[in-house]
């Protein structure tokens, strides 16, 4: 159980980090220093070393890319509830 929130909240801090390193991030109106988005990188072989102590090889990377995948679509959507200047 310590290895599924280790991994799926590396994987959620690197994609924030991903998203928030992108020029077209909706966050801030500019984005955050190209450094943290090699830190996302490292987080996300973090994460994947967290899934193969829980998961065979296989398993492991299917939800790494799986959680990868879904987090990357939640974290754009996030922007919609900011409020936005009329």
């Amino acid at each position: 159980m310590i290895w599924q929130l280790t991994a799926l909240s590396l994987t959620a801090f690197g994609a924030i980090l991903f998203y928030l390193s992108n020029k077209n991030q909706r966050f801030f109106s500019q984005p955050i220093n190209r450094f943290w988005r090699y830190l996302a990188f490292s987080c996300w072989a973090l994460a994947l070393l967290a899934w193969l102590q829980y998961l065979v090889i296989s398993a492991a990377i299917l939800i790494w890319l799986i959680s990868i995948m879904a987090i990357q679509i939640i974290v754009p959507l996030l922007s919609l509830t900011k409020p936005t200047k009329v």
